[in-house]
C-alpha cells in the first residue's frame, strides 16, 4: 500500500491509471481534438502540386511496417496521403525503393526521414540515391541543422504541435480513415517528477509530422530562397 501511495504522489493521474490500473488513457489527453480532426477530413482533394514533401518512418526492428507520407502543398494547404509498406526481410531497401519511385513520379522537393528508428544509415543511403540536398534527417529529439532563427534543436513535441497549429487553421486535409484513426490515437502525458510533457505518437503520425515539417514558415523550404543544406551536417 505504501508503494501505491508513493507512486500516486510522484506520478500523474494518467501515469497511475495507465501503469497501475491498466486503464485506457482518457480522451482528455488527446493531442488532436476530434473536432479539429474532422474539420481536416475532405473527399475533394487533388494530389498534385509543384511542392511535394515526403516524410518517412522506416520500420524499426520492433515494427512490421514502414510508413511513407506525402504532403502536396498547394495554395497554403497541406494535402496528406500515406503508404504503409510491409517489410519482408529488407526493411531499408523496400522503403528506399518506394521513396525513390515516389520522387521520380511526383517530383518531391524534400525527403524528411526519422533518423532514430534505424540510425543515420538510411539517410546516407537515400542521399546517395536522390542527392544530398534532397534528404533531411529529423529525429524524435532534435534536428541537426538550423531551421528557424537561432534555434537548432527541435524536439518531438515541436513536430506534433506544428501539425496541430496548421490543423486548427484548417490548413491540412486528408481523406484516409487510417490517418484519422492515427491522429485520434496520439496522446500526451505529464510527469510530476520531471515536470515534463511528452507526446506519445505512432508510426503513421511520425511520418506525417515529417512531411509537414517543411511548412514552418521559412521561405527556403518552399523554393523562394535557395536551401542552405549540407549533408555533412548530418554525419
Amino acid at each position: 500500500q505504501s508503494w501505491l501511495d508513493n507512486y500516486r504522489k510522484t506520478h500523474s493521474s494518467r501515469e497511475y491509471e495507465r501503469e497501475v490500473l491498466a486503464r485506457y488513457v482518457s480522451d482528455i489527453s488527446c493531442v488532436f481534438p476530434n473536432h479539429v480532426i474532422h474539420d481536416c477530413v475532405s473527399d475533394d482533394i487533388e494530389f498534385a502540386s509543384p511542392d511535394v514533401f515526403i516524410g518517412a518512418q522506416y520500420a524499426a526492428f520492433d515494427a512490421e511496417n514502414s510508413v511513407i507520407a506525402e504532403n502536396y502543398y498547394r495554395d497554403g494547404i497541406s494535402n496528406i496521403r500515406i503508404y504503409v509498406i510491409p517489410q519482408e526481410g529488407r526493411r531499408i531497401m523496400e522503403a528506399e525503393n518506394y521513396i525513390v519511385d515516389l520522387v521520380n513520379k511526383h517530383g518531391a522537393s524534400r525527403v524528411i526521414i526519422n533518423n532514430t528508428s534505424l540510425g543515420s544509415a538510411p539517410i546516407e543511403s537515400m542521399a546517395a540515391l536522390i542527392g544530398e540536398d534532397m534528404v533531411i534527417g529529423v529525429s524524435n529529439h532534435e534536428t541537426k541543422a538550423e531551421i528557424e532563427g537561432q534555434r537548432n534543436r527541435y524536439i518531438k513535441e515541436d513536430l506534433y504541435v506544428n501539425l496541430l497549429k496548421l490543423m486548427e487553421r484548417r490548413l491540412v486535409r486528408f481523406d484516409d480513415p487510417r490517418i484519422q484513426s492515427a491522429m485520434m490515437d496520439v496522446r500526451y502525458d505529464y510527469s510530476k517528477r520531471t515536470k515534463t510533457i511528452w507526446i506519445i505518437g505512432n508510426d503513421i503520425m511520425d511520418a506525417i509530422v515529417r512531411a509537414i515539417f517543411p511548412i514552418w514558415g521559412r521561405r527556403e523550404w518552399l523554393g523562394w530562397e535557395k536551401p542552405q543544406i549540407s549533408f555533412k551536417k548530418y554525419k
